[in-house]
């Protein structure tokens, strides 16, 4: 598996009701596969993966990858703080066709850094699937140690790759520099994406992806082929709404993005809740601004003036 490019971090629709809306679904899967990405990343934080049950999570799966049809690749993640259950949720996903699982750090029980490796040796040494780690101390309270990355991307290959979302550039340039040559680093902060690339990550997991598809994809790509003036002046055009897209927790703000265009109810699952009316409406006159969600996508042939910096 190839381990390059643009991976959308994929919300998870609900109707009103609290179901799973699987016409949104379908509908968000479609403007994926349909804007070149290289792969769709579900149940993860983005995708409320904590308040799916898992018959809902052995369905979800199943829809996507029936839905994708071969054309994107598909990673799962089967993050929990139960090392068994991870294993649990990897069996699952290797039953349902995953391409790749996500797998975050141990959240809540804040193992130490030998726990931490324990757990991922465990899992590990009980799957050949392709396994890439996820470092968002943010949310788990662990980082990660590149110690710990460059052991377990040595000790096995099916490690293939990290996204790193700890927003320390020091750290995961040591981690570019040390890293062996075949394990993958993808950005997991959409405003870090043009700065790792440049730095020698292969690509992103995107959450702004959702939203536009199209243009982060050609952000990305541009980036990896060195194209650095077009990457950039997307990655400015795009700056406020990435910066948009966490004024809240994720995946609340994109939600209200993606309502706001017409692709899926501005629905969560507690404990999450809807962003506050005014940056509901900041979202939104940003959305407008950029005529995000118009058919007309930004083309090459229209990035030929630098960015204006003040």
């Amino acid at each position: 598996m190839e381990l390059k490019g643009l991976y959308t971090a994929l919300v998870t629709p609900f109707t009103r009701s609290n179901h799973i809306d699987y016409t949104s679904l379908e509908q968000l899967i479609k403007l994926q596969v349909s804007n070149g990405v290289k792969g769709i990343v579900i149940a993860g934080s983005t995708g409320e993966a904590s308040s799916l049950n898992e018959i809902e999570y052995r369905k979800l799966i199943r829809f996507t990858k029936h839905k994708i049809n071969e054309q994107v690749q598909l990673v799962v993640g089967t993050t929990n703080n139960n090392t068994e259950k991870v294993q649990q949720n990897i069996a699952i996903a290797r039953e349902e066709g995953a391409d790749a699982v996500m797998i975050a750090a141990p959240y809540y029980n804040t193992p130490s850094d030998k726990g931490i490796q324990r757990h991922f040796e465990c899992i590990a040494e009980n799957t050949n699937m392709p396994i890439i780690l996820y470092n968002v101390p943010s949310r788990t309270a662990c980082n990660i140690s590149n110690d710990i990355i460059i052991n377990l991307a040595k000790q096995y290959d099916h490690i293939i790759g990290i996204k790193e979302a700890s927003g320390d550039i020091n750290k995961i340039t040591q981690l570019i520099t040390r890293k062996p040559k075949n394990f993958k680093i993808l950005s997991g902060d959409d405003s870090l994406t043009l700065s790792l690339i440049v730095l020698g990550a292969e690509g992103s997991v995107s959450v702004v992806s959702n939203l536009i598809p199209n243009e982060f994809n050609l952000l990305v790509n541009e980036a990896i082929k060195g194209n650095f003036h077009i990457a950039r002046t997307l990655h400015f055009f795009y700056l406020d709404l990435i910066g948009l897209m966490f004024v809240d927790t994720n995946p609340s703000p994109v939600k209200a993005a993606l309502n706001q265009i017409s692709l899926c109810e501005n629905t969560l699952r507690l404990p999450l809740v809807e962003v506050d009316k005014a940056d509901f409406d900041r979202i939104g006159m940003e959305l407008r601004s950029l005529d995000v969600g118009d058919s007309e996508f930004i083309k090459l042939s229209e990035l030929t003036q630098e960015p204006i910096l003040n």
